[in-house]
């Protein structure tokens, strides 16, 4: 069985070498998600050659497989085949199901979303991003964006908040959305934020580029 996996293992990382590779040679593409994506892949075949293997090894190795496994399409077909070898050694994991399923924002209609709390959305995100920066806390993916949203909370606590208190926070969205491209919190992010913007007559404070995506 763990040899049909390490073959699986072996294309990843060859995929995401080359990823990697790639983005060495193109200074403007985004390599983090891909170097993630190598490291992982490199340490889920260490554990697949290990005579041994502990449970708080393989419990950090899905943790992180969790976390990313809705960044690139790669990384969800990663995350398929990871939970499957996992599964089979001796540790609990959730169903197979309930741990591939998103848990983003996009799975709502845009009308759902414009007409949900922007508190609401506002602890959905952050209780997200908390779980993500705990499962793969190396990553500056979630705890910026734990960051973020926790920054976002307390604006919607303050009902005072200033114009620049706001374009502050859509400066740290631009910039991270910019760097984690393709990750769905941060257009999740993007979206809700940009509702509350609109909600409370500050549309004209979303950069442009994010407009066109709120109707």
């Amino acid at each position: 069985m763990d040899i049909e996996f390490r073959k699986h293992a072996e294309e990843i990382i060859s995929y995401f070498d080359e990823s990697v590779q790639e983005c060495l040679q193109n200074p403007d593409y985004k390599i983090e998600v891909w170097q993630k994506g190598l490291d992982t892949a490199q340490e889920w075949l260490r554990l697949i050659d290990a005579e041994k293997v502990t449970q708080n090894e393989l419990l950090s190795f899905i943790r992180v497989v969790h976390a990313n496994r809705y960044r690139t399409s790669m990384w969800f077909s990663f995350a398929e085949v990871a939970y499957d070898w996992a599964s089979s050694k001796e540790v609990s994991l959730p169903p197979r199901e309930v741990f591939l399923k998103s848990d983003g924002l996009r799975r709502e209609s845009l009308k759902e979303i414009s007409a949900t709390s922007s508190a609401e959305y506002a602890q959905t995100l952050h209780n997200i991003f908390r779980r993500y920066s705990n499962e793969d806390p190396n990553s500056e993916v979630w705890t910026d964006g734990l960051k973020i949203i926790s920054e976002w909370l307390r604006l919607l606590k303050n009902e005072k908040c200033t114009e620049s208190e706001i374009s502050t926070l859509w400066k740290g969205i631009d910039r991270n959305f910019n760097q984690y491209p393709g990750t769905a919190q941060w257009l999740d992010t993007v979206l809700a934020v940009g509702y509350w913007c609109k909600s409370i007559g500050q549309l004209d404070l979303v950069p442009k580029r994010f407009q066109m995506l709120l109707g």
